[in-house]
């Protein structure tokens, strides 16, 4: 199941949520999308929850937290956003994001409400 912050997170997901910092190792696909659109991304060494916020989960059956989707601060114009297996701390891919988006687009459906 996969789940938004802006539709609806239930509490088990929550409680799941990991909070420290913690070394990051990317995939080749997510080294190879590091030269953005937007320019050359510098991926971080780590990741420290308290200034990366967490805005999309995946779940599998069983409701354990399977991905997480970190928005943090890149630059005064972008945020870098991190596709991350939990626990593992595996960054599958990353692209940047203006600040200015405020995700009008965003496809509510796709998301559980339960």
């Amino acid at each position: 199941m996969l789940y938004h912050r802006n539709v609806f997170v239930p509490s088990r997901v929550q409680e799941q949520l990991p909070t420290g910092e913690f070394e990051l190792q990317f995939s080749r696909h997510c080294q190879e999308e590091a030269n953005d659109r937007y320019g050359v991304i510098n991926l971080p060494k780590k990741l420290n929850t308290r200034y990366a916020l967490p805005f999309e989960f995946e779940v599998n059956e069983k409701g354990d937290l399977t991905k997480i989707v970190y928005k943090m601060h890149y630059n005064e114009r972008y945020y870098l956003i991190l596709v991350v297996v939990p626990h593992e701390w595996f960054v599958k891919t990353c692209w940047l994001n203006c600040k200015t988006d405020n995700h009008r687009t965003l496809d509510k459906s796709r998301y559980s409400r339960r």
